[in-house]
């Protein structure tokens, strides 16, 4: 079985400082055979006009060794971490990238992250 890359985008403004994410996550995915946690980072968002760009999500790379397995885990398991709404699973399905977006504490699945083309 090949491995999948995953990644999960959260939103910094509702996390606290020493959340421990990424740890918790590689241990989970570990432990499950799913997979683990390859890095992690912090990116910034747009700057208002004279200010310094604020943060606005942290990233975690994960390898996923069996992406369904890895899914059903990180679906289950970040909703009791406290993550919070907004946070964002990316991944790839038949060359296809979609994504689950945690909206109101529950997860939306499988979201085309293309836009469609307008019909002409």
């Amino acid at each position: 079985m090949s491995t999948a890359f995953v990644y999960l985008k959260l939103p910094t403004h509702a996390l606290p400082e020493d959340h421990g994410l990424e740890d918790r996550l590689d241990l989970a995915l570990r432990e499950a055979g799913a997979g683990s946690v390859l890095g992690w980072g912090e990116s910034l968002g747009d700057a208002p006009p004279g200010r310094m760009r604020p943060l606005a999500f942290l990233r975690i790379d994960i390898e996923a060794e069996d992406l369904d397995a890895a899914r059903r885990l990180l679906l289950a398991l970040l909703p009791t971490m406290d993550v919070p709404d907004g946070t964002e699973l990316h991944y790839t399905r038949a060359h296809r990238p979609l994504q689950d977006i945690l909206t109101a504490g529950l997860w939306r699945e499988a979201l085309d992250t293309v836009a469609p083309r307008p019909h002409r």
